[in-house]
């Protein structure tokens, strides 16, 4: 389980997001990952429907899938 998690955490950091604000934080539950938004890494004023952040977590997850294949 921690090489699994440091896995991860590596592939997090390698998810790309606008000016790599990195507007996330990952929190285990039990056996369960959660993907939670940190608002104060989000460009409001670049970006202020969130469109960057979607995307961003977007890749994030990605990221997370190909490192579980």
């Amino acid at each position: 389980m921690d090489t699994l998690l440091a896995h991860l955490v590596e592939a997090a950091g390698r998810a790309p997001s606008a000016h790599n604000t990195q507007p996330w934080r990952l929190r285990w539950q039990g056996n369960e990952l959660h993907v939670c938004v940190v608002e104060q890494r989000m460009l409001r004023v670049a970006d202020p429907e969130g469109f960057d952040t979607l995307h961003a977590i977007g890749a994030l997850v990605e990221n997370l899938l190909l490192t579980l294949r």
